[in-house]
């Protein structure tokens, strides 16, 4: 089904959708930062509604130079309430995939139609951070999301940020993504990444 093949991602682009997958389904995922870094990541939902995570990487693992790892593995944690059409989840995330670590996080989220699934949400990491955004089932193989971040930058005044991302679907079981980031700056233009990432049942 679409639906399900959707909320397995458990994110939009950078930030948590409110959906956790059933029992019993894991993930493994490789993710390829538009700064450089490789990501690889493994989750599962041991409980209804309740899955766990760890993920660890670092930068300059591909290339020449030494690389450099990160300090400390990542962890993600989420507790969900499904109640179609509308869920809610709550949830932590240490791994920092692109700029700041999502860290704590809450979001709302619902279905329409089963290809269209909005979601709205708060995180903390220094400062409070609101998010919105959608991803639209295009066909059973393919889904594009959108999100639209407000947060603090560095001079601690709020700015906004807008990504995009293509989920593609090339085998039963792996699904293929490219991301764009912060498409409206115009200074430094589009960042691009990639992931990959295999999911199955126990």
């Amino acid at each position: 089904m679409l639906i399900l093949f959707i909320i397995n991602a458990g994110y939009l682009v950078d930030m948590p959708n409110s959906y956790i997958p059933e029992k019993g389904t894991y993930e493994i995922s490789t993710t390829i930062t538009p700064e450089d870094a490789f990501i690889a990541q493994i989750s599962g939902v041991l409980l209804e509604n309740f899955s766990i995570g760890t993920s660890y990487g670092g930068s300059g693992i591909i290339g020449h130079g030494a690389p450099t790892y990160h300090k400390a593995p990542g962890v993600q944690v989420k507790m969900g309430i499904q109640k179609q059409p509308i869920s809610a989840a709550i949830g932590f995330d240490s791994e920092k995939y692109y700029d700041d670590p999502v860290w704590l996080y809450g979001v709302i989220g619902g279905s329409l139609m089963g290809r269209i699934i909005p979601c709205i949400g708060v995180n903390y990491y220094k400062h409070l951070n609101a998010f919105c955004g959608l991803e639209v089932g295009l066909s059973n193989l393919a889904s594009v999301a959108g999100e639209w971040l407000i947060s603090k930058d560095t001079t601690s005044k709020y700015v906004s940020t807008i990504n995009l991302g293509l989920r593609l679907k090339v085998e039963d079981k792996v699904t293929f993504e490219i991301f764009f980031k912060d498409i409206s700056n115009k200074e430094i233009g589009v960042s691009r990444g990639v992931r990959f990432s295999y999911s199955a049942f126990i």
